[in-house]
């Protein structure tokens, strides 16, 4: 069990990280079919995910103002797992800071 938790706390350690902004949301288009998607703490990002049609992704909605939390997706093409950074509201993002593509590769 202990060998566990230490190697899901080293994996996250080198897990990429996707900045979410106050006030948008964010899509995240993943690869394959996704089986499975969840984000660590509910509370600052809800997650949605897309209609099977539409194919393999979510939308990101950011609760707080800031903050961090995980996010975990299993799809048919493999696993992946990344931060989630709440950025201050301050900041106004791009059209293109507002769509993410990860693969098993990392995100693009």
């Amino acid at each position: 069990m202990i060998f566990l938790v230490l190697a899901s706390v080293g994996a996250l350690a080198a897990a990429p990280s996707i900045t979410l902004y106050p006030g948008y949301v964010t899509r995240l288009r993943c690869e394959g079919r996704l089986l499975v998607s969840a984000v660590g703490d509910d509370r600052l990002v809800r997650l949605e995910t897309l209609p099977k049609e539409l194919g393999c992704g979510i939308v990101l909605k950011p609760m707080a103002g800031e903050g961090r939390s995980n996010l975990l997706l299993e799809t048919s093409a493999g696993s992946f797992e990344a931060i989630l950074q709440l950025a201050p509201g301050k900041r106004k993002p791009e059209a293109r800071d507002l769509t993410v593509s990860v693969s098993k590769g990392g995100v693009q």
